[in-house]
């Protein structure tokens, strides 16, 4: 599967389990889900986006493109 801009980013903040928390922490995720959302399996919410965003500069439309998959956790 090809990861989106968003999981790309993502996955670089969350290089180990303190990061993960860290961003599950500031979503209200587990950290199961900012896995799979750094793996492209699936994508944020539009709240936990706007988040991202916020906390991270992750773009909203990041997650739009490249994603083989379109369901949403979290």
């Amino acid at each position: 599967a090809k990861r989106n801009d968003g999981a790309k980013a993502l996955a670089t903040i969350c290089r180990d389990g303190p990061a993960r928390r860290v961003v599950s922490a500031a979503c209200g995720v587990t950290e199961q889900a900012v896995r799979v959302w750094c793996e492209a399996r699936a994508l944020p919410s539009y709240r936990n986006r706007v988040r991202l965003r916020d906390a991270y500069g992750i773009a909203l439309d990041a997650w739009d493109a490249h994603t083989s998959t379109r369901s949403t956790a979290a």
